[in-house]
């Protein structure tokens, strides 16, 4: 690689991370660069079609409909075309129906009008950024789907002189996209390497994403929504505020991170990486399936989002009712539909939930007749 470029908010602190080993990599330039996935995807599609409509509205994650509007550029007031949309539809609307009304030719001109004026405004900030002017890149982000890289791809080679781009994750889950359509991609967590194997605590890691992106991955910056000019200068625009922990927490996080790092660095040998690697997983696997009281008192009061666009929100962790570990649905892993979640960690919820509590949860997971035998086993 000849440049690195280390995503916003998620790539914060690897790229700090980075910055501790690059005297062993001086070849490599560090890089960081302002991105979303909705400030890219409608540039990397440029046009109103049924695919970008299908990437909008993952069924996994529920998008707030003046989200949705924004995202596609048609804003509220003006043309009033989002004040009509909004007088039609809701989110428990079709989605089909949805999508036939933002079809019609007058709606879809609009929004070709505004994908348009985006894409060259991603592709002036990214030229500005430097993307064209090596032959081999990479990017740096959490990953999981592996759209990113896709989105990148396709606006990079708008261009004839189109960079090599390879792609650097903390994970990809089993539902990301083929390589052919993003790229090479490096993977520390990958579910069709070892992710698919029942019991392997990279298969939970993956599942609980929200667990490593939050807490581990969090930044001090909010979300870029897009970018505008001033001046000759191509900006991000930032969300107000950020999501996720205090500024003060995310300084010491940070900085014991970076220490761990230089002493790491003193005393790593390849036995010792690789015995620091599983050793990594199992625990952080063990602290996800068996947390204590007293270890989840950090998560109180913090949310993560349960959607694309960060408009609805989820506890990581809720003293649960018997009510509401009855409904709860969020044990089986990525699949779960988040929005209808209790709480994002349930095994975090149980530990910090009354006893009867954890016996129904128990019995939910498990069977009445595994219960029964536990309580007779003392």
């Amino acid at each position: 690689m000849q440049r690195l470029y280390f995503l916003s908010r998620r790539g914060e602190l690897p790229l700090k991370i980075a910055r501790v080993f690059q005297a062993d990599f001086p070849e490599i330039e560090l890089r960081y660069l302002y991105s979303s996935r909705w400030a890219w995807r409608p540039a990397a599609y440029g046009r109103w079609c049924r695919e970008l409509w299908d990437d909008l509205m993952d069924r996994r994650f529920p998008m707030d409909l003046r989200e949705l509007l924004n995202v596609l550029g048609l804003g509220l007031g003006g043309t009033g075309i989002a004040d009509d949309f909004l007088a039609h539809f809701s989110r428990e609307h079709d989605t089909e129906a949805m999508f036939e009304w933002l079809s019609r030719p007058a709606v879809a001109d609009a929004i070709n009008q505004s994908l348009a004026e985006r894409r060259k405004l991603v592709l002036a900030y990214l030229e500005q950024e430097g993307l064209w002017e090596k032959t081999r890149i990479g990017m740096v982000d959490d990953g999981w789907s592996g759209r990113g890289q896709r989105d990148l791809r396709w606006l990079l080679q708008g261009r004839e002189d189109a960079p090599e781009l390879q792609g650097f994750f903390l994970g990809l889950g089993g539902y990301r996209l083929p390589g052919g359509e993003c790229g090479p991609q490096h993977v520390f967590l990958d579910y069709d390497r070892e992710g698919s194997v029942p019991g392997s605590p990279i298969r939970l890691l993956i599942w609980r994403n929200h667990m490593l992106e939050d807490p581990f991955l969090c930044g001090s910056e909010g979300r870029c929504q897009g970018y505008r000019r001033i001046g000759i200068r191509i900006v991000p625009m930032l969300a107000d505020g950020w999501e996720g922990w205090g500024l003060t927490v995310v300084k010491v996080w940070h900085e014991t991170v970076q220490y761990f790092a230089r002493m790491f660095i003193n005393m790593a040998t390849s036995e010792t990486v690789e015995l620091m690697t599983r050793l990594s997983l199992e625990n952080t696997a063990i602290f996800l399936r068996f947390p204590c009281a007293e270890w989840v008192q950090c998560f109180w009061g913090i949310d993560v989002s349960a959607d694309l666009m960060g408009a609805s929100r989820l506890p990581m962790i809720k003293r649960m009712s018997l009510r509401e570990v009855a409904r709860e649905q969020n044990w089986a892993g990525s699949e779960v539909l988040l929005g209808r979640c209790v709480s994002y960690w349930p095994e975090g919820s149980l530990a910090i939930s009354g006893k009867w509590v954890k016996v129904l949860a128990l019995a939910k997971r498990h069977g009445w007749k595994w219960v029964l035998g536990r309580t007779l086993q003392g």
